[in-house]
């Protein structure tokens, strides 16, 4: 299986080849083991790998993965400390998070890095970027998420409720995200992932 994973990995990899690649491998890497498939994906040139929370990153990290990891669900603010030691990016979907964390780290000397996610339309986690709406109290929840001690915000990302069926709703929540870019940079927010 992981030769296939590679096989299709590099035919991904020739469709967009200017794009940046994340391996989800969180559930155990839905059932086909997360060592092995995120050694595989790191050997390939795979640029980062996606866990559901703090103990699978940290399990891949005493495999000898070295690449960045990015943990998609929640981590209480009393683990940030792993958060830094296994150099794992965490998920922020909404300002008390954040300010959790900020305040964590803080505490613990230490600056975690953090993506934000934003819900354009999946209606279940993150910042909610609507459309046709006025967005002002969000976007002054991100740029306080941006002035918070302690975190550095290295990345956003959001998710696709339905990629393979509605091409048009997909646009559109590709859409939304861009807005929110846009108006981050407008505020002086550049976000590089």
């Amino acid at each position: 299986y992981l030769d296939r994973l590679a096989h299709n990995y590099r035919a991904l990899r020739a469709r967009a080849p200017r794009s940046k690649f994340v391996g989800l491998v969180k559930a155990n890497a839905y059932g086909h083991g997360a060592v092995p498939v995120s050694r595989k994906l790191q050997q390939i040139g795979c640029d980062m790998l996606a866990v559901a929370c703090a103990a699978e990153a940290a399990e891949l990290r005493q495999s000898g993965i070295t690449i960045p990891i990015l943990c998609l669900g929640n981590t209480l603010p009393d683990y940030a400390s792993l958060l830094f030691r296994d150099d794992v990016i965490q998920a922020v979907g909404d300002a008390e998070t954040a300010a959790a964390l900020s305040e964590a780290a803080v505490r613990e000397g230490i600056t975690l890095r953090i993506h934000l996610k934003l819900d354009t339309g999946m209606s279940r986690l993150g910042f909610f970027w609507g459309k046709d709406t006025d967005n002002t109290a969000v976007l002054e929840q991100l740029c306080g998420v941006f002035a918070l001690p302690g975190l550095a915000v290295t990345g956003m990302f959001t998710h696709f409720s339905d990629a393979d069926g509605s091409e048009e709703y997909t646009m559109e929540q590709f859409s939304r995200f861009l807005d929110a870019r846009d108006a981050l940079a407008r505020r002086g927010h550049t976000i590089s992932l």
